[in-house]
């Protein structure tokens, strides 16, 4: 019974800071993780679109390698 007041004070008193430093953490740490998440989605996009690249090159290659090598044989 004795300890009711103060255990009242002080949950008050942190509901009020939780209440007003939460946004404020919520926020700076918003504004310092968009720069990474900016970059982390880009490498994704650019290294997904460069496999996509380096894969078709490599078809073309052994597509023309098989041409040639078929030719080469026929002619035989």
């Amino acid at each position: 019974m004795i300890m009711w007041p103060f255990w009242f004070i002080f949950s008050t008193m942190f509901n009020i800071a939780n209440s007003i430093s939460y946004p404020i953490i919520w926020f700076v740490r918003e504004i310092l993780a968009a720069p990474f998440q900016l970059v982390s989605c880009t490498s994704k996009f650019c290294s997904r679109d460069f496999f996509d690249d380096i894969v078709d090159v490599l078809r073309k290659t052994w597509s023309i390698g098989s041409s040639l090598y078929q030719g080469g044989s026929a002619s035989r």
